[in-house]
């Protein structure tokens, strides 16, 4: 028997996967009787620390309207999360299935809470562009990044001696 978990563990990469042609999500392991499972549970719990519905909204409508399994997006701040998770892995009584945070968050709770279980295998994981795939590991895949820019006051700071690193960001000027 197919449990809610293991179903997470099958696409804990959709949104790579909902743009994926039909065969594309290929893996070990019976794909059909995880969706099946998953479809007579009824839905999926993702926690996230990205607050913020224009993460979620686009990626859960596809996924539900791909595989007809409902969404239930549980967003809070990373520690609020960590507590969560910690408190159901304690009282052995899972209620979220994917997490979606940073990837230091996931370290700390994959390192030093042991909370995190390997995901065994995610499909289209080799779809992931290179810079993805090289950060990628048994517990977390990147799916985005978050672009940082700074704004330099070029009446203060002479060309070329702009900050290249954010422990230049330390310097007064």
């Amino acid at each position: 028997m197919f449990t809610r978990r293991d179903f997470s563990r099958g696409l804990a990469l959709a949104a790579p996967a909902i743009a994926s042609p039909p065969g594309a999500f290929a893996q070990t392991g019976d794909r059909e009787a995880l969706i099946a499972a998953a479809r007579r549970e009824g839905k999926v719990i993702v926690y996230s620390a990205y607050v913020s519905p224009l993460t979620h909204e686009p990626i859960t409508k596809a996924f539900e309207a791909r595989y007809g399994i409902k969404v239930e997006n549980f967003m809070a701040r990373g520690p609020e999360l960590r507590e969560r998770m910690r408190v159901e892995q304690m009282t052995g009584r899972f209620l979220g299935d994917v997490q979606h945070n940073a990837s230091s968050t996931t370290m700390i709770m994959s390192e030093a809470d042991k909370i995190v279980e390997p995901h065994g295998g995610l499909p289209s994981a080799a779809r992931l562009k290179p810079e993805y795939a090289a950060r990628a590991d048994e517990r977390q895949v990147p799916i985005f990044t978050i672009n940082y820019g700074l704004l330099v006051n070029t009446a203060v700071v002479r060309p070329g001696e702009e900050p290249a690193g954010w422990l230049d960001l330390l310097d007064p000027k």
